[in-house]
């Protein structure tokens, strides 16, 4: 969810149950094309089997290898076979803390292409990351991270892979014949694109521009920010080549361009890496491969921009691998617990850090900066070993109450290559306070207005935060007028926080009435508290269930008190001719990042399912935020969305009957979103009746829905 988007609207509900068959979701992620694969018919007659260290590695059960996780599509066995060798050459060179899921499709390409595969989703800005300014493909991303980030049904890399059998050779021994692609080279030089090995420059012939950036952002990718002209100059820095520029545009086609990284300099006798630059810009391959004249035929002829015939390289080799290393492949982490505030001045604080590496520590390089200005002025000291594995620490002397403390951690590896905590220091820093606390606990919730009698309980959340620290969360309710012993808040995760009330359980029933507020205190001397609402409770009403039916009609002209609503009403907004279920227009995004809101608008009646089909049809308008291109139900980068779910415990678990989508649904409707946005980019669309359009989803389409059962039904929108 990214911003405040623009309605969801329904005309005309109808479901009924029919016996016919069956009709057959940080930094916001951004996704970019893949590079191309280009087969060149001529017998290269190279072969390069993986060095003996590499096949060391591949062989040894005590090295530690990726976990890579491939899903297929229609391949054949013998593709699948020569596939599986390819990724466990790749799973014995680099490591990760995260599984790695690969998409991999069979299919028709177009004529000379061979294959063609990215990473799935592009993240920046986020901590743990060597460059808070550029965008990472996301396995990088997770393994900085250390955890799993896209949603872990999610692929990492999507691939594409020629399904012409007659041009490939499957065997994994390197015997490649003459006039057949060896597909175990084709299948490790795309996997490399999908670690990483990609660019975002671009070249605009009608202007002869150059450009770079992800999307609309401008900003660049890792990769990017060690392209370098025959001189040394970044690409990338605007102070000699403007974006976009003709300028640009000859540099990119000037067969002289270099990635100027120090591991792969390493890995390439001190020489900066030549890439592929030719004069006639290749979108598919230019900057994004080595330089076929220099490379081919050689131990780094893998990643060069064209396959040839009787070509086998087995063996990324070290300059395509140094290359990996400067992209983050070598990372050094420093896991810090920042230091909270404090009310009693005591001599000093001491800061502490575990920091690991795929390489060395340069020696004397961990340091602590800290300073009482915002880095006006500033100490530095050496962090030293305290014995505990890998943990550094170094004290800050405190002299001051009512004094704020700004700090950070550097470290350089064997590489001298600098990394920090926070990532981006000095423009991002840690600090803490001294001295008396008067901030009170922070909280947010979204109001939850009804539960239903049937069921057990009802679940509420908040985000709750303290500078100091949240010492105590609970709820406090009343059922009607009688006072209930407070709940304790449970704390999930970070600043997540639920607890349910008891409803059937406790004895309560429809009509009754939940009144309900969140408190919160802190771990300062005052124990500061916040309670929301500030006054009074929010209310939550318990509602009746109606005995179940087979059938049902809404044009809600009637039956206006059929649906229990949050966020939703029954309306006819200017541009409408009758009644209808509108969300707010325009419905609110969350005020923080990572934060959600959830509007729903409940059917109380049951519906039993009559299988084997039970067909629900509605009018419906969606101008709902459009995720990223290719994005799905369900991953991080399909933003807002409008959902169907069923429940069949009376609510205490939802699931949706079929994926949720939003205004990409219909071309009307991303047209018309787009149509008029504000200078923050919220949309200002305002819908008619015109764009209106027909949607029938089939209730038992999910094998967890069976004819018979009996479920409640809702409309949410996430935002």
């Amino acid at each position: 969810m990214r911003k405040t988007s623009a309605l969801f609207s329904i005309l005309l509900l109808i479901f009924i149950g029919k016996g016919t068959a069956q009709v057959t979701f940080f930094g916001e992620p951004v996704k970019f094309p893949p590079p191309v694969c280009y087969g060149l018919p001529v017998d290269a007659n190279t072969r390069i089997l993986p060095r003996p260290e590499l096949l060391s590695r591949l062989k040894s059960a005590s090295v530690k290898k990726a976990d890579i996780r491939v899903t297929y599509h229609d391949f054949p066995s013998a593709a699948k076979t020569a596939f599986d060798y390819a990724v466990s050459l790749w799973a014995s060179m680099i490591t990760s803390p995260v599984p790695i899921r690969i998409d991999a499709t069979w299919e028709k390409l177009p004529s000379g292409v061979l294959g063609s595969t990215g990473p799935s989703v592009y993240y920046r800005g986020f901590d743990g990351s060597s460059d808070v300014f550029k965008f990472f493909p996301v396995v990088l991303a997770e393994r900085m991270l250390g955890r799993d980030i896209n949603g872990e049904d999610q692929p990492d890399i999507y691939g594409s892979f020629s399904n012409d059998l007659s041009l490939w050779y499957f065997g994994t021994d390197g015997n490649c014949p003459s006039g057949k692609y060896d597909f175990v080279t084709t299948v490790l030089h795309e996997l490399c694109h999908g670690l990483g090995f990609v660019r975002s420059f671009t070249y605009y012939s009608a202007t002869r521009e150059g450009d770079y950036g992800l999307g609309s952002t401008g900003i660049p990718v890792i990769f990017d920010k060690y392209v370098t002209n025959i001189y040394g100059l970044y690409l990338v820095d605007t102070n000699y080549y403007p974006r976009p520029s003709t300028l640009l545009g000859s540099a990119l086609r000037s067969n002289k361009v270099y990635f100027d990284g120090i591991v792969a300099r390493s890995a390439n006798s001190g020489f900066n890496a030549k890439l592929y630059a030719p004069s006639k810009w290749d979108q598919g391959s230019s900057i994004a491969h080595l330089d076929d004249s220099k490379y081919d035929g050689t131990i780094n002829g893998l990643m060069t921009h064209a396959t040839q015939t009787m070509e086998v390289i087995h063996d990324p080799g070290p300059i395509a691998l140094g290359i990996l290393g400067d992209l983050g492949w070598i990372h050094t982490w420093i896991k810090h617990d920042t230091l909270p505030d404090i009310e009693d001045l005591t001599s000093r604080v001491t800061v502490r850090a575990v920091i690991t590496s795929d390489t060395a520590l340069s020696r004397n390089s961990v340091k602590l900066y800290f300073s009482p200005d915002t880095f006006r002025t500033s100490t530095v000291k050496p962090l030293l070993p305290t014995g505990n594995p890998n943990e550094f620490s170094a004290d800050i002397p405190l002299t001051k109450l009512g004094q704020r403390i700004f700090y950070y951690i550097s470290v350089k590896d064997t590489f001298q290559r600098l990394f920090t905590a926070p990532s981006g220091a000095p423009d991002f820093v840690y600090s803490f306070y001294i001295g008396e606390d008067t901030i009170k606990p922070y909280i947010q919730h979204q109001p939850v207005p009804y539960v239903l009698d049937v069921a057990d309980s009802v679940i509420l959340e908040a985000v709750v935060r303290d500078n100091l620290g949240v010492d105590t969360a609970f709820i406090e309710y009343l059922v009607n007028k009688t006072p209930q012993p407070a709940i304790g808040l449970r704390h999930d995760s970070l600043v997540y926080y639920s607890a349910s009330i008891p409803v059937r359980l406790a004895g309560i029933t429809a009509d009754d009435t939940i009144f309900y507020r969140i408190v919160a205190r802190d771990k300062s001397k005052a124990h500061n508290e916040t309670r929301l609402p500030e006054s009074g409770y929010f209310t939550l009403q318990v509602e009746p269930v109606p005995e179940p039916v087979r059938s049902y009609h809404n044009d809600f002209n009637s039956g206006t008190f059929d649906f229990l609503m949050n966020g939703f009403s029954i309306d006819q907004p200017s541009g409408f001719y009758t009644l209808g279920l509108h969300s707010e227009h325009p419905y609110r995004s969350p005020d923080m990042d990572n934060q959600k809101l959830n509007f729903t608008a409940q059917l109380r009646i049951p519906v039993i399912l009559t299988g084997p089909a039970t067909y629900m049809t509605f009018w419906e308008i969606a101008l709902v935020e459009p995720g990223e291109e290719n994005s799905v139900f369900g991953s991080t980068d399909f933003y807002d969305y409008v959902v169907v779910e069923g429940s069949k415990d009376g609510g205490s678990t939802w699931k949706p009957f079929v994926p949720g989508w939003d205004c990409r649904a219909y071309p009307e409707w991303l047209a018309k979103y787009n149509s008029s946005k504000d200078i923050r980019g919220n949309s200002l669309a305002v819908g008619d009746m015109s764009l209106f359009k027909v949607r029938v989803i089939n209730l038992l389409s999910d094998p967890y829905f069976q004819p018979e059962d009996t479920v409640l039904i809702r409309f949410r929108l996430f935002s």
